[in-house]
């Protein structure tokens, strides 16, 4: 339906909400879960407490389960599985489901089914009874939370579930963190693709109405808020005595980029840690030059020399290596490719062996290492993993060029940190407290669909949320009479955020590392609302000082009262308090005060809009009682120290001025631009612009292009965005004078259409309407601000000296998540003289409290295909957001 249709629908009889349906996608970035149970305490607490899951029902909505595997005690053949008829159960005794292990399940959507295809073939769902999984994320995950074990032998575990007798196995897949628990395989994806909430809202009902006591959802869609279109089913979900785990997302560390459903209060949001102390390595060596490599699929012996192929970007860079066309050439050599681009990881490796490579070399985007890929299918050349500082020295220095490769073992330089991917929080829309708690999630090993009993290794929080799934049912075997919101609460409340086990700040790791061992030997317990929020977050926070209060809840699960001593911790700057300090907490739930505070001279001292992703400041809340596990909860705020800077215009026959001062209690700056456009205020719109201006520069020693300007578009809107990434803002122009657009200037996710992966990061892109080439620049917009700053150069738009005035015909803004409506602000005329502009700009002052500066601006009239500008627009980041962070002034007034 229509975004102009959501309030008629809202008002008919018997609809409670309307909310707009997201696609999902499996949170896996293309691997040893024995590594991952040891470090968090799962085998522990199968060897000191017996706790194994044994009995409990964990349902996987997810590409479903090959049941017909090791790893779930099914034959572990690939003939059964390649012999299943897919759209039938029991068609004869070797195809059997239910099995023991994977004791109910159902296909929701069939083989061919993808959300986000045009092809109705594809986005209707075929429903059949048998849940096997096509793709092999399901099986993974599963295998993950709850599979058996798979011996060297190919045979499916049966030894004792206690640390040592596991680890003394020599097992091919170690069992999941529940290996006693029994599975329940709900398939919500086909083949390849995505799946809506409506799917999912069926399958968690379903799985509820099945008797699941855990689903985990191993899915995610980024920006995530706490009122998804799933989080009803969610929340009934977890009423109904079924404790709801899912995956944070993996779209990298900026703000605000935590997926839902697991941004949902009620649900356990997981991210993911990388907890491999090191790697199978290699020396490269050429004269003095010497690079560590990692050897992501751990393939040996390595040859002892190569001769070096960087493939190009067409720029001076180093190529993606997204095309088998790419490896021309490579027979014999090591290929160097730069992660990014629309490919897996791996693929680099797949087209190196079919192209007859000696390697190929994947150089990161980030500081550390890329994931280590273990066995990759077909693959026997080795793949390394570089350095993206060691970028340059292949391309530059060693590119064509013979090296040596020596084996050696390679530090993991992001052991016990929260894995490069895993995405950030805090929750858009509300800067809520997720992800709620972090588990090992690079480099999992878990069962392979479809090959009887073989492996695959992969990462993602898709492979933390499993982990920690299985550690709730662990807690809820061990406790049957919990309720799913307080095995939730004992996940999250006893984590460690202790560094010897993870270091990382809040918005990453959540309260910390999962320790079931703790949880399981909880009885109080810690939560913020009664929405089942376990972390206490008290907002986004603009004033001069800070002084808040909050009620949140100690639960005693014992039948008896118990002394509880309470206590709370925070940063530098930030005083937090819970009163009282100790109660006598009865059985049920006591409620107590939690105050934090700020100084205005501590917010004054805050960095300014942009100098930080985001000034959140945390503490913790504990709460101690004799015998058993202390408990935690994290506590945040996002604090902004704003300026409050006016703006007054002062105009005689022979000067004008436009005066600014900083009436606020901290440092801003003023930048002058001239105000082309202005719209009226539209509520309901995602980004509601409200004024667009542009400045330009001399670009001599930036550009490429003789006499180029460098042009900076603002966009001012009436209210806060989150993550301006979030949203897509489009501005047309008319560089010829013809009426039509040959331009269009996009502002969106830089990672979502460089990659199709979003990462939170603003990009600018200028595309040329008629050739569809494109010019990319980055934005700037700091977070819980409502201002964009855009820069390009006036080539890039085809403006010239000679043809120097663009015209802006239409601005389109609308929301990547569907939170707000669309807006097009269309008929405009505005024109901006690249290189003589009608009104200065450019100014730029830095304002303490107190200060005031008076800047001289000058104007000129139009020339011949001008329309006039409207006046000036003074733009302060530092303001509150809103309409305080762009001053109009109109010429002449």
């Amino acid at each position: 339906v229509s975004t102009s249709s959501i309030d008629t629908l809202a008002a008919l009889p018997g609809v409670l909400s309307v909310q707009r349906v997201t696609t999902y996608k499996p949170d896996t970035s293309k691997p040893n879960n024995g590594r991952s149970n040891n470090y968090t305490g799962a085998s522990a607490a199968w060897q000191s407490l017996g706790a194994t899951g044994a009995g409990v029902k964990v349902a996987i909505l997810d590409t479903g389960v090959d049941y017909g595997h090791a790893d779930f005690g099914g034959a572990g053949t690939v003939e059964v599985f390649d012999t299943n008829d897919t759209t039938v159960i029991n068609e004869d005794p070797a195809h059997l489901f239910p099995t023991a292990k994977v004791v109910a399940g159902y296909d929701f959507v069939g083989d061919d089914y993808d959300a986000n295809s045009i092809d109705p073939a594809h986005t209707t769902p075929v429903p059949d009874p048998d849940p096997l999984d096509c793709e092999g994320h399901g099986s993974h995950v599963a295998g993950t939370a709850a599979g058996h074990g798979v011996t060297a032998g190919g045979a499916t575990y049966s030894g004792q579930y206690t640390q040592t007798d596991v680890n003394n196995a020599n097992l091919a897949i170690a069992p999941g963190s529940a290996p006693q628990a029994l599975l329940m395989a709900y398939r919500i994806f086909g083949c390849e693709g995505s799946v809506d909430d409506t799917v999912i809202i069926a399958a968690i009902d379903r799985a509820v109405a099945d008797g699941a006591q855990v689903i985990n959802m191993s899915l995610g869609s980024p920006y995530g808020r706490a009122a998804e279109a799933s989080s009803k089913a969610i929340a009934n979900a977890v009423k109904a005595g079924t404790t709801v785990v899912a995956s944070a997302g993996n779209e990298g560390g900026s703000p605000y980029m935590v997926g839902g459903p697991s941004t949902t209060p009620a649900a356990l949001s997981v991210a993911a840690a990388d907890v491999i102390a090191d790697f199978p390595g290699a020396t490269l060596t050429h004269d003095t030059t010497s690079l560590q490599l990692q050897v992501s699929n751990g393939v040996s012996p390595l040859p002892a020399t190569g001769t070096l192929l960087v493939l190009s970007d067409g720029s001076g860079g180093i190529g993606d290596g997204c095309l088998e066309s790419d490896y021309a050439g490579a027979v014999g050599k090591i290929v160097v490719a730069k992660r990014g681009g629309d490919c897996a990881r791996i693929d680099r490796a797949g087209f190196g062996q079919t192209a007859g490579a000696a390697g190929v070399i994947l150089v990161n985007n980030t500081t550390a290492y890329p994931p280590y890929e273990g066995t990759i299918a077909d693959v026997t050349i080795p793949f390394f993993g570089a350095l993206e500082a060691d970028g340059a020295t292949l391309l530059d220095d060693l590119n064509g060029l013979t090296v040596d490769f020596a084996s050696n073992t390679l530090p993991n330089p992001g052991y016990k940190a929260p894995a490069s991917f895993t995405s950030s929080g805090p929750r858009s829309g509300d800067a809520g407290a997720k992800p709620d708690v972090i588990a090992p999630g690079v480099s999992l090993v878990s069962a392979a669909s479809g090959t009887g009993f073989g492996s695959l290794t992969a990462s993602g929080t898709s492979m933390s949320s499993p982990h920690t799934a299985g550690i709730v049912a662990l807690v809820r075997g061990a406790h049957p009479g919990w309720t799913a919101q307080q095995a939730k609460d004992a996940v999250a409340n006893t984590a460690s955020s202790d560094p010897s086990l993870i270091a990382g700040d809040l918005r990453s790791i959540g309260n910390g590392m999962v320790q079931p061992l703790a949880a399981i030997n909880a009885q109080i317990l810690l939560q913020a609302d009664k929405k089942g929020q376990t972390g206490l977050s008290f907002g986004v926070r603009e004033g001069d000082s800070l002084n808040a209060k909050a009620r949140i809840q100690v639960i005693n699960t014992g039948i008896a009262p118990t002394s509880v001593a309470l206590a709370a911790t925070a940063e530098a700057g930030v005083t937090l308090t819970v009163s009282p300090s100790s109660i006598t907490a009865r059985p049920g739930v006591t409620e107590v005060e939690v105050t934090i505070a700020m100084t205005k001279g501590t917010v004054s001292a805050l960095p300014s809009a942009g100098d930080v992703a985001i000034p959140l400041l945390s503490g913790r809340i504990t709460a101690t009682a004799s015998g058993v596990s202390p408990v935690s909860m994290p506590v945040q705020v996002v604090q902004h120290g704003r300026s409050k800077i006016e703006s007054s215009y002062q105009s005689s026959r022979h000067s004008s001025t436009i005066t600014v001062r900083n009436r606020g209690a901290h440092t801003g700056i003023a930048d002058t631009y001239e105000w082309l456009v202005g719209d009226e205020r539209d509520r309901k719109a995602a980004f509601d612009l409200r004024a667009l201006g542009a400045q330009s520069f001399d670009a001599t020693g930036i550009s490429d292009v003789p006499n180029d300007r460098l042009i900076v578009m603002a966009l001012n809107g009436y209210q806060q965005f989150w993550n301006a990434a979030e949203n897509e803002y489009d501005i047309y122009l008319d560089t010829t004078g013809d009426a039509k657009p040959e331009y269009v200037v996009v502002a969106t996710d830089y990672g979502l259409l460089t990659s199709g992966d979003p990462d939170g990061a603003l990009g600018v892109f200028v595309v040329d309407l008629n050739t569809m080439d494109v010019s990319v620049f980055e934005g700037f917009a700091p977070v819980d601000g409502s201002t964009i700053v855009l820069p390009m150069f006036a080539s890039s738009l085809g403006l010239s000296s000679a043809h120097p005035v663009a015209t802006i015909r239409q601005v389109d803004t609308y929301s990547l998540t569907g939170h707000g409506v669309d807006e097009s602000v269309g008929g405009l005329k505005a024109t901006f003289n690249a290189y003589d502009p009608q009104r200065s700009s450019g100014d730029y002052v830095t304002l303490n409290p107190g200060d005031g500066v008076a800047i001289p601006v000058t104007s000129r009239k139009k020339a011949r295909g001008e329309q006039n500008s409207k006046g000036w627009m003074v733009v302060t980041l530092d303001n509150r957001a809103g309409e305080a962070q762009a001053s109009l002034i109109s010429a002449g007034r």
